[in-house]
């Protein structure tokens, strides 16, 4: 079938799943003044939907690989679009950690499935694809906060806008599924989409002791990368902001939008990740970006301190995020290499990335609050830019084809 055509289902499956959940984003406080939460409250209802996103992406690939990728994504979506709209929804706080919980478990075994096939569609091509399916993403994820934001400033109710976002969003992903079933045998319908396709295999005469020292060793590396693909993109996202507001001399709404800028500098980025990929090599993109991103939090950061003005670390923001863009994207494709060359089951590296950004979400914060407590919220942004330069090291090591 048409190139095009294969991409159709997968584009509309990331687009959904940008959508729906950041259309919450904005109507958070609503939510929480309707259900009468405490701050605490919410942290918890929050933890909880933590703790049924990690359960999704666990879980994703043992479905998948019982009923199909395929489907596991079409009914992860559907689920998704039903939970955020009971979170619109919920009349108490025990409804609304219900509600969460229901969110987490369904995003993360859609975000798991949808990349798995993606990975699997890429793998049957020529070139790169992850870099847009991951740009139709954030384009959604933006949107839909965009919109949100508007919705308030327009007090229309937040039942009435996120259900209706949410029934679009099923609409949506019923039409990927439709496509997705008549893709054809060689297309994202496979069950295995990510576990065939070319992907080296261990030597069938490799012993046991070796294989478990290749997989113990190959984990750790995965595991490293991924903990510096997190702190270079996830901290600037979640600190940055508050950073400025207390360290610089910023008005509330220049550091309100230190997130918006890194999240434009990714968008932008992730449209031309694909086309420099196939062209100088994954490898050239992570390494080169990354070193560009340390260098701009780093001379940002020093630039803010030092002058005392918040303009220096948002000049920089944008630049960190077009060089930290491509990490995830990336990520899931050398992961599910890596499992399958290590003879582990369909849809293993997959999950283990979309896995760890939910786990950091539920640590990270913690420790990083607590350490700069004493070392000072700079400590944040200082943090992304060892995370960045860890990543330019570590990263394409793990592309290597």
């Amino acid at each position: 079938m048409p190139r095009r055509r294969e991409l159709a289902p997968l584009a509309l499956a990331f687009l959904v799943n940008g959508i729906l959940f950041h259309s919450l984003l904005p109507r958070f406080p609503e939510i929480v003044q309707r259900v009468g939460a405490s701050a605490g409250q919410f942290g918890l209802v929050l933890t909880v939907g933590g703790v049924g996103g990690l359960a999704g992406a666990l879980g994703a690939p043992f479905l998948g690989r019982r009923i199909g990728v395929a489907r596991v994504t079409t009914a992860a979506g559907l689920l998704l679009a039903a939970a955020v709209a009971g979170v619109a929804l919920a009349p108490d706080v025990r409804w609304l950690g219900a509600a969460f919980a229901a969110v987490g478990l369904a995003d993360g075994g859609h975000d798991v499935s949808m990349n798995e096939l993606a990975v699997g569609s890429q793998q049957r091509r020529a070139g790169s694809i992850m870099g847009r399916l991951h740009g139709i993403w954030s384009l959604g994820a933006t949107a839909a906060a965009a919109v949100g934001a508007g919705m308030v400033a327009l007090d229309v109710p937040v039942t009435v806008h996120v259900v209706t976002v949410c029934a679009v969003g099923a609409a949506l992903q019923l039409r990927s599924h439709v496509w997705m079933a008549g893709a054809g045998p060689a297309s994202t319908n496979d069950v295995d989409a990510g576990a065939s396709a070319g992907n080296p295999r261990s030597r069938p005469d490799d012993p046991p002791r070796s294989r478990a020292r290749q997989r113990a060793s190959a984990g750790g590396l995965l595991l490293v990368a991924l903990l510096a693909a997190v702190l270079a993109e996830q901290t600037p996202l979640e600190w940055a902001a508050l950073m400025l507001s207390r360290v610089a001399d910023s008005s509330d709404w220049l550091a309100s939008a230190a997130p918006a800028v890194f999240s434009a500098g990714i968008l932008l980025s992730r449209g031309a990740t694909d086309r420099l990929v196939d062209g100088v090599g994954a490898a050239a993109v992570l390494r080169t970006g990354n070193l560009v991103a340390a260098a701009a939090l780093a001379a940002g950061l020093a630039g803010t301190l030092l002058s005392g003005s918040a303009l220096p670390l948002v000049v920089a923001l944008p630049l960190a995020g077009a060089g930290v863009a491509a990490n995830f994207p990336l990520l899931f494709d050398a992961g599910d290499r890596l499992a399958t060359s290590l003879e582990l089951p369909a849809g293993t590296g997959t999950s283990v990335v979309g896995m760890l950004p939910r786990l950091s979400g539920l640590l990270l914060p913690v420790a990083i609050g607590t350490a700069s407590e004493v070392a000072g919220l700079g400590l944040a942004i200082a943090v992304a830019a060892a995370g960045a330069a860890l990543a330019a090291v570590v990263l394409p090591s793990l592309t290597a084809k």
